[in-house]
């Protein structure tokens, strides 16, 4: 389970660099300090667009209806006044993340 956790940290910290998963699709990675208490998503191509909602602990809700699409993309915008972008830039903060992310499953499992 740890080598698998490392895995996915580096493979996402290499998209985050990148600012693009490996087949070209651009992506845009944030991180906040504010507390959501949610988890959100929202996904766009060029005739499609899906949004995802974490609900309570263990659920979740997607849906492509425009409307609710459109105001979940509303929600997001302004959150990421809040958030720093990591994906192609800053850096600094990207690493201390990364770090972060790696010493937070080395601890588990030397803990268990």
């Amino acid at each position: 389970l740890k080598k698998a956790m490392l895995s996915m940290i580096n493979q996402i910290e290499q998209i985050a660099i990148a600012g693009a998963f490996p087949n070209g699709n651009k992506v845009n990675i944030y991180l906040s300090q504010v507390d959501f208490h949610f988890s959100y998503a929202y996904c766009s191509a060029d005739l499609s667009e899906y949004c995802f909602f974490k609900l309570y602990s263990l659920h979740y809700l997607y849906t492509s209806d425009p409307r609710i699409c459109n105001m979940h993309n509303d929600t997001i915008n302004a959150l990421m006044k809040y958030s720093t972008l990591i994906s192609h830039s800053n850096e600094i903060y990207r690493v201390v993340y990364f770090r972060e992310q790696r010493k937070m499953v080395e601890d588990m499992t030397i803990n268990s």
